[in-house]
């Protein structure tokens, strides 16, 4: 098996502005198990793994948690 086989072609990430809420939602609408998180012009601040709901941190965005 090839890595292309089993990636998300069209990658999508998620500011580190925003909410958790809007991640989890972003995630389940497109069946994908993990977001990199950017900052102005870095790519990844870090990433935010379908194990992370929004219940464990409300009203949260990811930036307050990294």
């Amino acid at each position: 098996m090839q890595l292309h086989e089993i990636m998300t072609p069209d990658g999508h990430i998620i500011q580190h502005r925003d909410s958790i809420r809007q991640a989890a939602e972003l995630m389940r609408d497109l069946d994908i198990g993990i977001l990199p998180i950017q900052e102005k012009d870095q790519l990844t601040k870090g990433s935010w793994p379908d194990t992370a709901e929004e219940r464990w941190h409300p009203g949260r965005s990811g930036a307050s948690i990294f």
